[in-house]
């Protein structure tokens, strides 16, 4: 998850290491972010379904909602 000072950008990068996460996010424009939990615990939820995941049951969650 990280911003570019304008947009907020949630990514899940599958089967990537670190590394390879940190180089997608600078592809997009992201100057600031923070690494959350992956593996099976990745999953991203859209309009009322999964587009990414879950592996497992997910007990956690961030959520951004229009005010």
């Amino acid at each position: 998850m990280g911003t570019d000072g304008t947009y907020i950008y949630r990514v899940v990068v599958e089967n990537a290491a670190l590394t390879d996460a940190q180089l997608v996010l600078q592809a997009l424009g992201v100057q600031d972010a923070i690494n959350l939990d992956g593996g099976g615990t990745a999953a991203m939820w859209i309009e009322g379904q999964y587009t990414v995941g879950p592996g497992r049951l997910l007990p956690n969650a961030i959520l951004l909602a229009k005010p």
